[in-house]
């Protein structure tokens, strides 16, 4: 049943209402709502709606790590390492009561991640920043992510940022990544190099587990998606990783 949220504002007064009182009289005579209830409610229903109308969440790896971060009794702090993008993974994180943080090396993502922050009123903290070289204390963190974003690197990039995740993560915090598989059908190089790397690194099934030598590996899948997207068929291959620092 669709309400107007105006009539939320009216809720507290309802509840106290006399036997005879409609909500409607209410409405009409009510000079029972102070402006802190007003604001209240006006911020939470402007919330819901905000989520209503935003796209759906696209990187759905990430529910499963926000499950084993929701169990973990570490406190509630996570940095994204790729942060950037039109619609930022953090804001899952942001809207479950996390502290957010990100880095984000590219100009336009970070933007576009920044416009994002602006338009949502969503402090998630982003900053121009290399995971290669985090500008960090060691064991900030309770949680790190990198969705997406690790494997435009070389794979010795991709060690020296794995050692860097791992400093600035307390011990037993967690961390997601993901990597592209050799299993992946697009080989094929950048428009232009990135970061060093002309195209995608890849990795066999357990190449990857060289990384998480301080780590205990909780959780791995591989991922194949065989999709249709603007009438184009393509195939994506991940090897998905969560890991407990030791």
């Amino acid at each position: 049943m669709a309400i107007h949220k105006g009539l939320f504002l009216y809720l507290p007064r309802y509840i106290d209402r006399t036997p005879n009182e409609s909500l409607g009289d209410i409405c009409r005579n009510s000079i029972y709502v102070f402006p802190q209830v007003i604001r209240s409610y006006t911020k939470l229903i402007d919330r819901t709606w905000d989520r209503k109308m935003r796209k759906v969440f696209w990187a759905t790896p990430l529910f499963k790590f926000l499950r084993y971060c929701n169990d973990s009794p570490l406190d509630k702090a996570v940095l994204d390492c790729g942060a950037g993008g039109d619609d930022p993974p953090l804001h899952l994180f942001y809207e479950y009561g996390y502290k957010t943080f990100g880095v984000e090396v590219a100009e336009n993502p970070f933007k576009q991640a920044k416009k994002f922050c602006r338009e949502h009123s969503m402090k998630l903290n982003i900053m121009k920043g290399d995971m290669r070289l985090l500008p960090f204390k060691s064991e900030s963190f309770s949680f790190a992510y990198s969705f997406n974003a690790i494997f435009f690197m070389t794979k010795k990039d991709i060690a020296v940022s794995m050692k860097e995740i791992e400093r600035v993560l307390k011990p037993n915090g967690l961390c997601f990544v993901n990597f592209v598989s050799v299993d992946e059908p697009d080989k094929g190089p950048f428009c232009k190099p990135f970061l060093g790397n002309p195209r995608f690194s890849q990795h066999e099934d357990n190449e990857a587990d060289r990384y998480f030598s301080s780590f205990e590996i909780v959780y791995k899948e591989k991922r194949i998606i065989d999709k249709k997207t603007d009438g184009k068929r393509s195939v994506q291959a991940y090897i998905d990783y969560i890991v407990e620092k030791k």
